[in-house]
């Protein structure tokens, strides 16, 4: 029986039955509903608005505070450079002031200063002789002013820029006048900036006037800052100060959005009128009745004064309370309310279609859940019984079935092979480039093939091939991939085997190639070179078979020439026989042949090449041999002394600073037999430690080295199946580690 014909279909309720009685009921009461909520988001939207204004307005108001506070910290820093200049030199020329405070920038950088000027102290009894080095400046008509007597006097002289109001301050004493006076007193016995009380600059005018106050650091004579008031008064040379008009001070720390606040700015902790310094409103405003629910007061410390600021919320500010917010979510509700009751009206009354429909396409998903769980089940039993590895991913990548051939390979369940839990069996070296592989393919949708090696249920890793397609619904819609594997091991192996033997070959027609050239070249050179030793030999044999008495009259010249005669022959035959050694090695180390069938003791190889190697030991040096039971190695005797034979040579011959102490240690690794040859010279340097190894490069002088030691050395470990490796420290000593397979029945 299929499972849509098990399905008996229900009885539909005739129309009318339901859906029309209670389509008014439902449509009301969904109506009610969202009238309801409208009216309680409503309401929080008025309390949430009220909040967030009142949080902008906290928020304002210590941005208003901050701002104040970091510009008055900025132009104290600006009085400290002007001071700096003063304390540094013996007398600050008019024109080094106008170009520090020039370089200052001030309407750019630091809006609302009036200037920055310099007053000095004048005692009494030096008024008249400072009136005069003023005049003799070009200043005919200079004077301290407001006349009257009293000690001391101060006087603006330098005043930046020097133009417009500024040109009123020259020369006004501000100790005649207390407000000033009192800052200029506090700054001079404290010795840091003072700011004044409200006063009227004397750069205002009749027009746009302003409440005003200086700030003022005093300078002192120069060296270390005085310690107490008493000298600070008696080294007092004047005072760098700053005129601010409030206003235009005020209009540069506010910003684009003060008017959105009304900000007073009191002198000392009261707000009295007389004290007003700065009102953004204007005096008497009074703000919307919204904005007058925010307001905040803030004590502030400015340079040794206080300040009280009050800040409210102005006309533009308080009308954000009345945004669109609530009217919005009352007719949004409301339409809502309705367009959802309309709804309900419509779907009450469709219910029954409705119902009809549900059950015409619950009938069709059934069949078709049907034919799928049957197309599945078919799949898998193909799949199951077939001779490969198969899976599939879904669309987050990881793998969702693997079958039968698969689990039983790797000899773990499902669930453990699922998502990336199959990557757990990829060989390390593979798998990093199997999930590059994988992930790259998937991402773009493209089919791939890759080999890798996957451990199988006995621990042994297999080589696989693996073909990855993507599926595609009839749609055309991604739905993950699907693949296949089958073992290539046996090809693998049988590839490796190819390669080796194809090396083999090549080295050994390589070798025979390079036996012929070298064979020719010594050939070549040893013809000649036979008849040269001859010569040398018979002319030494002539020189000393001369009679005694011409050998005799020859020594009584005194002028050394048998000698010397004799030293010239005996150079001559060793240049001789050092360039047959040469061809010997060379034709050694182009041939580089061996027996793959030899096998070789290594400790009597290694004794012998002791042996051989032990005339060419330096005076002192010591010769340390610790041989654990070693199994035979790949290579004949001849073959593994001739390679010992070259390092123990090059170890023994290390350059020293101290006796030379060569130790020779082997041991057994695996298949591999590891021995090393360790001195204690003094080393290679990095820069040439990479071309130890390239034929006639030596790191010894001319004449002392042929350069052929280690690369024959190497040519041969290299031709059993081994290799060379060379360890050094410059200053410390060189360790050459030779690496040999172990021989067969070992």
């Amino acid at each position: 029986m299929s499972v849509a014909s098990s399905v008996s279909p229900e009885p539909v309720p005739p129309p009318g039955r339901l859906g029309v009685p209670l389509a008014p009921l439902a449509a009301g009461f969904v109506l009610a509903a969202a009238l309801g909520a409208t009216w309680v988001a409503w309401e929080r939207a008025g309390v949430a608005e009220e909040r967030a204004l009142r949080a902008d307005f906290d928020y304002r108001v210590r941005d208003v505070e901050r701002r104040i506070t970091q510009r008055m910290m900025a132009h104290e820093q600006v009085l400290r450079g002007a001071a700096g200049l003063f304390t540094s030199s013996h007398q600050v020329e008019r024109s080094e002031f106008r170009d520090y405070v020039a370089s200052l920038h001030l309407e750019e950088n630091y809006p609302g200063i009036q200037g920055v000027a310099f007053a000095v102290a004048v005692p009494a009894a030096g008024l008249a002789h400072h009136t005069r080095e003023v005049r003799r400046e070009g200043f005919l008509d200079y004077a301290v002013w407001p006349p009257g007597l009293r000690d001391p006097y101060t006087s603006i002289v330098f005043v930046e820029p020097f133009s417009g109001r500024n040109l009123r301050a020259f020369g006004f004493d501000m100790f005649a006048e207390p407000v000033r006076r009192e800052a200029m007193e506090r700054a001079r016995d404290q010795g840091r900036a003072a700011l004044s009380g409200k006063v009227r600059l004397v750069q205002e005018t009749d027009i746009d006037v302003q409440a005003g106050v200086l700030m003022y650091l005093p300078v002192y004579t120069q060296g270390a800052a005085p310690q107490d008031a008493a000298e600070r008064r008696r080294r007092l040379v004047g005072w760098v100060y700053m005129p601010f008009r409030m206003n235009d001070l005020m209009a540069g720390i506010l910003g684009e959005r003060g008017p959105e606040l009304v900000t007073r700015i009191h002198d000392g902790d009261g707000a009295a009128a007389a004290g007003l310094l700065f009102d953004s409103g204007g005096v008497g405003t009074t703000t919307a009745s919204a904005g007058a629910r925010l307001e905040a007061r803030r004590a502030l410390q400015v340079a040794g004064r206080s300040w009280t600021l009050e800040v409210q919320a102005g006309p533009t500010f308080g009308a954000r309370l009345e945004r669109a917010t609530r009217p919005l979510l009352a007719f949004g509700g409301l339409a809502t309310g309705l367009l959802l009751a309309a709804l309900t009206w419509v779907l009450a009354r469709g219910r029954d279609q409705a119902t009809r429909l549900a059950r015409g396409m619950t009938r069709e998903l059934l069949e078709a859940h049907r034919d799928l769980l049957v197309s599945e089940q078919r799949f898998r039993t193909m799949a199951d019984g077939a001779p490969v590895l198969i899976w599939m991913s879904g669309l987050d990548r990881g793998c969702t079935w693997f079958n039968r051939q698969w689990l039983e390979f790797t000899g773990r369940s499902l669930e453990q092979e699922q998502g990336n839990g199959w990557s757990e069996g990829v060989h390390p070296d593979d798998l990093q480039r199997c999930l590059d592989v994988y992930v790259g393919h998937f991402d773009r949708r493209r089919p791939f093939t890759m080999e890798y090696r996957l451990r199988r249920h006995d621990g042994r890793y297999r080589w696989l091939l693996d073909s990855g397609e993507p599926l595609f619904d009839e749609a055309g819609t991604f739905a993950g991939f699907i693949g296949s594997c089958i073992d290539i091991t046996e090809r693998k192996v049988a590839e490796e085997e190819r390669g080796a033997q194809l090396a083999r070959v090549a080295r050994s027609e390589r070798g025979a190639a390079l036996g012929t050239l070298a064979a020719g070249m010594a050939h070549e050179i040893n013809n000649p070179l036979t008849p040269v030793l001859a010569g040398i030999d018979y002319v030494k044999a002539q020189l000393l078979a001369l009679p005694e008495p011409v050998l005799a009259a020859w020594r009584a010249r005194g002028d050394g020439s048998l000698l010397e005669a004799q030293a010239a022959l005996d150079d001559a035959a060793r240049g001789a026989r050092r360039v047959r050694d040469l061809v010997a090695d060379l034709r050694s180390f182009a041939l580089g042949q061996h027996s793959d069938d030899a096998r070789c003791d290594l400790a009597s190889a290694l004794d012998r090449a002791v042996r051989v190697a032990h005339h060419a030991v330096q005076d002192g040096t010591t010769v340390a041999v610790d041989l654990p039971p070693l199994p035979s190695v790949v290579g004949s005797e001849t073959e593994l002394v001739q390679l010992f034979g070259c390092l123990l040579v090059n170890a023994e011959q290390a350059e020293v600073a101290r006796p030379n102490q060569v130790r020779v240690s082997a041991e057994r690794r695996g298949d591999r037999v590891v021995v090393r040859i360790a001195d204690t010279g003094r080393g290679i340097s990095p820069e040439d430690l990479p071309r130890i190894f390239e034929p006639f490069f030596t790191t010894r002088p001319v004449g002392q080295g042929k350069g052929l030691g280690l690369p024959v050395a190497q040519g041969i470990a290299q031709g059993l199946g081994g290799g060379v490796e060379v360890e050094s420290v410059a200053g410390e000593g060189t360790t050459v580690t030779v690496t040999l397979p172990v021989g067969g029945g070992s």
